[in-house]
């Protein structure tokens, strides 16, 4: 997805009255598999674009109002080779991979969550070596001028954010133990590689008042 900008999986609910409840739920945003059983298997990500992968809820109710948005995964690469296997994802642009729950209500409860990985890579090689790199570099002028005039950026995030006008407001934000997650395991060699000359932010936010 080189350069590419998806869609986000949303959802609103609003009511005049009563209750509003909005659920987002999104699995995978971009998943990359290669196996082969004798040879060499890889899978790459280059990204030189916008790359916008969210679940977002919002929820505005007179009443109760509940939102609640969940992911498994933003980017998921694995690959599987009998000789090599190597799984690469190359950040030159802007990658924001997040849950956003937004409730407003006389009470409003808002949830957020990310519930496996942001970013994850497996590479196994079962009689060779075995390699795993994520760069988040940087976008350089033209021409001549070579400075950077722009950081990569690469973002997780959980955010939750529940308003009540009168009643109680709660709000939770998660995200797992490995935000980016990242496997290696060769028989002759394993190397894992995570490289930042950007921005990296990892974030789990809730707010409630």
């Amino acid at each position: 997805a080189q350069g590419a900008d998806l869609r986000p999986v949303s959802a609103v609910a609003t009511a005049a009255a009563g209750t509003a409840e909005a659920s987002a739920t999104l699995e995978t945003g971009i998943y990359q598999y290669a196996s082969a059983s004798t040879g060499d298997a890889s899978v790459a990500l280059p990204n030189d674009g916008s790359v916008n992968i969210q679940a977002i809820a919002n929820a505005t109710a007179p009443g109760y109002a509940e939102a609640s948005a969940e992911m498994d995964y933003g980017i998921y690469q694995s690959a599987t080779g009998e000789s090599s296997a190597s799984v690469d994802f190359n950040n030159t642009g802007s990658v924001l991979i997040g849950a956003t729950a937004n409730a407003i209500g006389e009470s409003a409860y808002a949830y957020a969550s990310i519930d496996e990985s942001g970013v994850a890579q497996y590479a196994f090689a079962d009689l060779g070596s075995a390699s795993v790199s994520l760069t988040n570099g940087a976008v350089a002028g033209s021409g001549v001028d070579t400075a950077v005039t722009a950081p990569a950026t690469l973002g997780v995030q959980a955010v939750a954010k529940a308003t009540a006008t009168e009643g109680d407001a709660t709000a939770y934000a998660y995200l797992s133990s490995s935000p980016i997650y990242q496997s290696a395991e060769g028989d002759t060699a394993a190397t894992v590689t995570l490289t930042n000359n950007g921005v990296l932010s990892i974030l789990a936010q809730a707010t409630a008042h």
